[in-house]
């Protein structure tokens, strides 16, 4: 494996071709392995991971608060989940540590909150920021399909899902939410799965490594619809706990990410 390369060109005449990492097929074997070994860093690093969780568990909290107080409570269940779509900037630090555990490195604090500083930390900002596109695009999104499909619930959460479950106006508001979050959730994943750890492992661009990460669930889509599965899963039952239970939630899922990556590029 080739570290430190800067993503970039084979020169043709005339032209700069970018040079793509080459991806590996995984399998759903796979998958199960990279979680085992992410659950032993989690295992290993409990307070690290933790701390990072934390991070984001109150983050949610804040993000919850702020909509109930302001009278949005109808942008809950689609700003909680758009939230969900900046967990690998989060997790930076965690696939620093999982990085470190493989090299056999020393991992120190300053080293993994700073994470994002690697190779100069541009292109992993520049990713950080089109994460935050992708979330404020599905807020605005809901409130938009709030506003024209519904808008007249009462400003409680208990008025809406009331709506949702018992008129045909707030069923087609919950299918239409449904379909528009997954199409953004699978953006997110599409580009983030592979390209987020990448980005901590190689001094690349962040555009190599969403094109990286997408060819690379192109190549498997029967494993990474499986790990997508899997996270989900890890995710509600974070998320059920009252935001709690993402202190554990997300190193894990931070974690076996890492390992992942490890198994897809070459």
């Amino acid at each position: 494996m080739i570290h430190g390369e800067r993503g970039a060109a084979a020169r043709h005449p005339g032209t700069t071709t970018p040079r793509l990492p080459p991806v590996r097929r995984i399998s759903v074997a796979d998958v199960r392995f990279a979680f085992g070994a992410g659950m032993a860093d989690w295992r290993d690093h409990p307070l690290a991971g933790m701390g990072f969780g934390l991070v984001y568990s109150a983050t949610g909290a804040v993000i919850l608060a702020v909509l109930l107080s302001t009278g949005r409570a109808y942008l809950v269940v689609p700003a909680l989940s758009a939230f969900l779509l900046i967990g690998p900037g989060i997790a930076l630090g965690l696939y620093e540590i999982s990085r470190r555990i493989e090299r056999d490195e020393p991992i120190t604090m300053p080293a993994v909150i700073c994470a994002g500083l690697r190779h100069g930390g541009g292109q992993i900002a520049l990713f950080g920021v089109l994460l935050l596109v992708i979330c404020a695009a599905w807020i605005a999104s809901a409130e938009l399909l709030f506003h024209t499909l519904l808008d007249g619930p009462g400003p409680s959460l208990g008025a809406l899902l009331r709506t949702v479950a018992t008129t045909a106006d707030g069923a087609r508001y919950a299918v239409a939410g449904t379909l528009v979050g997954a199409v953004f959730a699978a953006v997110s994943f599409l580009i983030g799965v592979v390209g987020a750890p990448m980005l901590i492992d190689r001094d690349i661009d962040a555009l190599t490594a969403c094109r990286t990460s997408v060819r690379a669930v192109q190549g498997s889509p029967g494993a990474y619809l499986a790990y997508g599965a899997l996270v989900t899963a890890i995710v509600a039952a974070g998320m059920a706990a009252f935001l709690v239970g993402l202190l554990v939630a997300l190193p894990v899922i931070g974690f076996t990410t890492w390992h992942l990556y490890r198994h897809a590029i070459g």
